[in-house]
């Protein structure tokens, strides 16, 4: 969170497979028709994800820490909770296949733990969960407008749930 944001109780990092939410400005509150952060029923960060074309599931879930960490978000009172958004049904499995060949290898000293739709990491501290939220990809193509407000309807139901 930046200078001046209120404290988030989420922060919220969509996958590369996931559309970007509008940067929000004067007048969006007011605007249903505009896709941003104000849709929300709860106080949401969305992460900066940057570029991630190419990068493997481990990978995108190493940015969103190391976000985290920058950011010092895991410090703040009370504690955000993490939210990863993605259209990949297997995204927890890829993500295994990948953490495990590379801690195999000596390519990474975070350790961490799976549980569903949960990836929680242990070391280096501070502990931090990331809960993934899934996005049903549907068969009728690409709607950039249709995700993001299945991703927005999803985590304000789940939210009220947590």
């Amino acid at each position: 969170m930046g200078q001046g944001e209120d404290p988030a109780d989420v922060v919220i990092f969509f996958d590369a497979n996931m559309p970007r939410m509008a940067v929000c400005k004067d007048g969006y509150e007011t605007n249903r028709n505009i896709l941003c952060k104000h849709r929300f029923n709860f106080v949401g960060l969305m992460a900066n994800r940057g570029n991630l074309t190419g990068l493997s599931d481990w990978e995108v879930v190493q940015r969103f820490f190391d976000l985290i960490d920058a950011n010092n978000w895991s410090a703040r009172k009370p504690k955000p909770l993490f939210v990863i958004v993605t259209k990949d049904h297997n995204f927890i499995d890829d993500l295994k296949i990948d953490y495990f060949d590379e801690r195999q290898n000596g390519q990474t000293a975070c350790a961490l733990e799976f549980r569903p739709d949960l990836i929680i990491r242990t070391e280096p501290k501070p502990k931090i969960k990331i809960r993934r939220i899934w996005i049903k990809h549907r068969a009728s193509g690409d709607d950039k407008d249709r995700d993001l407000m299945c991703a927005i309807d999803l985590l304000n139901k789940q939210l009220a749930t947590w």
